[in-house]
């Protein structure tokens, strides 16, 4: 159940384990520290994997990462569809971005 639960929020566990040892609530991050996260776990997969494989399987963590966001199902569909490391960049940049706003 905790490996399902970090589908998206990789952070979880890092929750889990601050208040199971000491009782502490850790807040998860912001959604601007979310978005680092995400580019940065991207970049990781790219690297290692390459772009054009990189990119298929790192499509169901941008469905993960944005479940529950406004209009994550038309994300997820452009997303799913994409094959332009750029365009994907951008649109994801962009998507995000779109949320901070409206968090402010």
């Amino acid at each position: 159940m905790i490996g399902r639960g970090t589908l998206g929020k990789p952070w979880l566990l890092n929750q889990i384990m601050k208040f199971l040892d000491k009782g502490e609530f850790v807040p998860s991050p912001s959604l601007e520290e979310q978005f680092q996260i995400i580019m940065a776990h991207f970049d990781r997969v790219l690297d290692f994997y390459g772009k054009k494989r990189g990119i298929r399987i790192f499509r169901k963590h941008f469905c993960w990462y944005s479940s529950g966001m406004s209009e994550s199902s038309n994300f997820r569909e452009i997303i799913n569809q994409a094959e332009d490391f750029s365009f994907i960049k951008n649109y994801v940049r962009d998507f995000y971005e779109k949320h901070f706003r409206t968090i402010l």
